[in-house]
């Protein structure tokens, strides 16, 4: 389709881990890979923030002054994620995990409200931390998972790309770098458990790395 016109400019946009395509088929290409030749680099939580009005939200940080009673939500369907999957065998040892997706459910049903809906952020919201993997680790791929839990004033825990605190406060989410810091960051997450003052600090830190560096 690309050429079958002979188009001035051509643009290709994509929320994918990975293209399927010749991206120097396009004049072009917006995704989560760093500029470089015909690539704008944008981050698919970007346009999420955007076309949900949610920068505002994010920006004001309204202080909150209470700590949720549940430990950990995990809303998962997909069930390949291997590194997840490891994390989570090991955090079952340690927390009260509560899962609302397809995998490991354990609540009775699947939470079915709509991500970007205020009655989904409400039920995030009553949880210390909310996993936020991604399914791979690309270059700039950030999805809107990372964006519930601070949206909900809760921790997120995320995995994926190494690129997270160019973006987001390294005080405000838990990033996991590998499979050899699993323990180590379970650990931070039952020292900030137990820690009333250090849970509030992080959520009520800045969510953004540079203010002044809008997005």
């Amino acid at each position: 389709l690309v050429k079958s016109k002979g188009w001035k400019h051509t643009y290709l946009f994509s929320g994918e881990s990975s293209l399927k395509c010749n991206k120097n088929d396009y004049t072009c290409v917006l995704w989560g890979e760093r500029n470089y030749k015909n690539v704008v680099n944008l981050p698919l939580f970007i346009p999420y923030i955007y076309t949900n009005n949610f920068l505002n939200d994010l920006e004001i940080n309204t202080k909150c002054d209470t700590v949720p009673d549940n430990d950990v939500l995990v809303i998962i369907s997909n069930p390949n994620g291997s590194f997840r999957n490891t994390f989570l065998e090991k955090l079952d040892k340690n927390f009260k995990v509560n899962y609302g997706g397809r995998y490991k459910n354990n609540i009775g049903g699947l939470i079915s409200h709509q991500y970007n809906s205020k009655e989904f952020i409400k039920i995030v919201s009553q949880f210390k931390f909310i996993i936020s993997m991604e399914n791979s680790r690309e270059d700039t791929y950030i999805t809107e998972k990372v964006i519930h839990g601070l949206l909900a004033k809760t921790i997120p825990v995320y995995w994926g790309s190494e690129r997270l605190y160019d973006y987001f406060n390294k005080e405000r989410i838990i990033s996991v770098k590998d499979e050899i810091s699993i323990d180590n960051t379970i650990k931070k997450m039952l020292e900030i458990k137990n820690d009333h003052n250090k849970y509030l600090s992080s959520i009520n830190s800045d969510i953004f790395s540079n203010k002044d560096n809008k997005l």
